[in-house]
């Protein structure tokens, strides 16, 4: 998830709680901490703001051992934020590099990206977006499926966004089998 300078944290942070409690309701969930994945781009670094205390109202944040994780209270709800960024590849593809501090630059081949995700420990995802995984792109997720290997940190990643009448894209798939 993004965070953008124009939406204040302490809003941000009670929203996201909310949804977190909404979503646990409607499937008879008990009250369990939310997580929040960032993707941060280029040149943006909420999570450091946030860990360096960055007004979060009546919300408090606070460091933990892992340096890529903090935990965002308010009374009784509990937030927990991952670190990571988002990266635009040379091919056009992006990669979430999901629980890490470490940046990546911008405008690398995709399989560079990877690697330097992989080096620093992170979860690297590719994730669908509409028309990002056609023609020579397509191709492209093809081979990295095709190179993947279980347990390896390479994931694929979909969208809540794509509209329900549309068809899951076969690299899904290709991916589970």
């Amino acid at each position: 998830m993004h965070l953008h300078d124009c939406y204040p944290p302490a809003r941000f942070l009670t929203n996201a709680a909310d949804n977190f409690e909404r979503a646990a309701s409607a499937h008879g969930w008990s009250a369990v901490p939310g997580v929040l994945m960032l993707t941060e781009s280029a040149g943006v670094d909420w999570f450091g703001r946030l860990a360096a205390g960055a007004d979060t109202g009546s919300w408090t944040v606070e460091t933990t051992a892992d340096q890529a994780t903090l935990v965002a209270r308010r009374e009784a709800r509990q937030l927990v934020l991952v670190a990571g960024r988002q990266v635009v590849t040379t091919e056009g593809l992006e990669v979430l590099l999901l629980g890490t501090r470490g940046t990546v630059s911008d405008r690398l081949p995709v399989r560079e990206v990877l690697a330097a995700g992989e080096r620093a420990g992170a979860l690297r995802v590719v994730p669908w977006g509409v028309g990002k995984w056609l023609f020579g792109r397509g191709r492209l997720v093809n081979e990295l499926i095709d190179a993947a290997h279980p347990g390896d940190g390479f994931c694929l990643g979909d969208s809540g966004g794509r509209p329900v009448f549309w068809t899951s894209p076969r690299h899904f798939d290709r991916a589970v089998h």
